[in-house]
């Protein structure tokens, strides 16, 4: 036995006499069997099948430690030796309790960054640019591999997978990525294994060799499409919501000249001989509202394709917050109480423009001298037992008369017959409201003034 041997032997503890010269080693690792060691069984077979010639050589490794203390991993092989007319066996062990503890920190490591990829939805790759190919970390299920259970491709098979439109773009930013100026950031289009068109984020940087050339890049790619669907169809709302204030602000103009010529002309007290041509004016006066009409019909908000899960409470306050500066000094806008648990399928921007719209006619009846509350709380969709999220938008003003209230809700129909008015607001209100499944109703306030209802079906309960 060599000074390692005996030095570890007295670092841990043990007996010379037991592990040194004369001891019977095979004796030791019987032992060691009957005490329950689930290693010495397998070393001490492979010892006497080297010794018995049966096995050239025996390696194994194990884990050995003192009570209390972390394991000690060790690497043992048996080999025979043959010293003139002495057989035996050499058996040599060595301490590989640092490369065991770097493999596992490694393969946890990589367990980890597995998680988080898996958990963003991601997979890793690296292109090795001296040989072509790209390993990807996981089957690819989004365009970049060439199947489901393919682990590895080529750049030529991913551009292949590409849209046509989106292959310029990806060459551009690579070129501008082997610069090494910056880390590539690319978004494209790639066909999916079921024949779908996905999006895909790819992020990607090279790494260069000493004279400078790159020899590989490592990335990221992740597939966005549900992120592009909903980004899109924000802005598809947006320009519907601004498409319908450019119609309410065409409308009021057009509406106001139709309805000062129409008060003109009712006004006019002529004799029968007069009365042709007023009525003739008259009928292309009520042309003109139709035609009116038909315009918010076509600038109105649509269907709605996408929604998501909002907080009542978020958008009250936000509405809010956001209006307070546009009105005269003598408008109180404020919260009453609001649910804070009430969530509802809609978009942000289109329950936002329906407060707006609510707010701006309460600002008017009430001539910019009133108090205008946004409350919210939970309640029942009319005619049902279903859940629902009730907002209401009430006003102190003089109130709705009573010969007007089946109407207010009619495009184009303003109960200001003294002044100009768009007649717009309510009507789109209503039908935005519709859309998203709820219903909006007039009711009295109390003591006096206006109080529109929204109901909407609530999902915070399901949640």
């Amino acid at each position: 036995m060599n000074r390692a041997w005996r030095e570890r032997i007295e670092t841990d503890g043990g007996d010379i006499k037991r592990c040194g010269i004369g001891a019977n080693y095979f004796e030791e690792c019987a032992l060691a069997v009957r005490r329950g060691c689930s290693d010495a069984r397998a070393f001490l077979d492979g010892c006497l099948r080297v010794a018995r010639g049966e096995r050239a050589i025996y390696s194994q490794e194990y884990e050995c430690s003192r009570p209390g203390e972390s394991g000690n991993w060790y690497s043992a092989e048996i080999r025979p030796l043959v010293v003139e007319s002495m057989t035996g066996l050499l058996i040599k062990h060595a301490d590989i309790t640092r490369n065991k503890t770097l493999t596992r920190s490694l393969a946890q490591s990589t367990d980890w960054l597995d998680l988080a990829l898996g958990a963003g939805e991601m997979v890793a790759w690296h292109w090795n640019l001296c040989t072509g190919r790209i390993h990807w970390s996981a089957p690819q299920v989004s365009g970049a591999g060439s199947g489901r259970d393919a682990s590895e491709g080529t750049y030529s098979s991913f551009v292949g997978r590409m849209h046509p439109e989106d292959r310029s773009g990806l060459e551009n930013a690579l070129a501008i990525a082997k610069t090494g100026a910056t880390t590539m950031r690319h978004e494209l289009r790639v066909m999916g294994d079921s024949g779908e068109t996905r999006w895909v984020r790819v992020v990607g940087r090279y790494e260069f060799a000493d004279d400078g050339i790159p020899v590989q890049m490592l990335g990221i790619i992740h597939d966005i499409t549900e992120q592009r669907i909903a980004f899109e169809q924000e802005a598809t709302n947006r320009r519907r919501a601004a498409a319908a204030e450019l119609s309410c602000a065409f409308a009021h103009e057009f509406n106001g000249l139709v309805l000062a010529a129409a008060s003109v002309l009712y006004g006019i007290d002529g004799d029968a001989a007069n009365m042709t041509p007023i009525s003739r004016a008259l009928d292309i006066l009520q042309h003109a509202q139709n035609l009116s009409s038909s315009l918010m019909d076509a600038m109105s908000p649509g269907p709605v394709d996408v929604l998501e899960t909002i907080s009542i409470d978020s958008v009250v306050r936000r509405a809010i917050a956001d209006l307070k500066a546009l009105w005269p000094d003598g408008v109180i806008l404020r919260a009453g109480e609001v649910d804070h648990s009430l969530k509802c399928h809609a978009t942000p921007a289109l329950l936002g423009q329906v407060l707006r719209l609510l707010v701006s006619n309460s600002v008017e009846a009430t001539q910019g001298q009133g108090t205008i509350v946004i409350d919210a709380h939970a309640g029942v969709m009319s005619g049902t037992d279903r859940s629902a999220c009730v907002v209401r938008v009430r006003d102190d003003g003089p109130g709705v008369p009573a010969q007007f209230v089946n109407r207010i809700f009619e495009p184009l129909f303003s109960t200001h017959r003294d002044k100009p008015g768009r007649g717009l607001g309510l009507s789109i209100a209503a039908r935005i409201i519709g859309e998203l499944g709820g219903t909006i109703e007039h009711v009295v306030a109390e003591p006096h003034g206006a109080c529109f209802v929204i109901r909407l079906p609530n999902v915070s309960e399901a949640l």
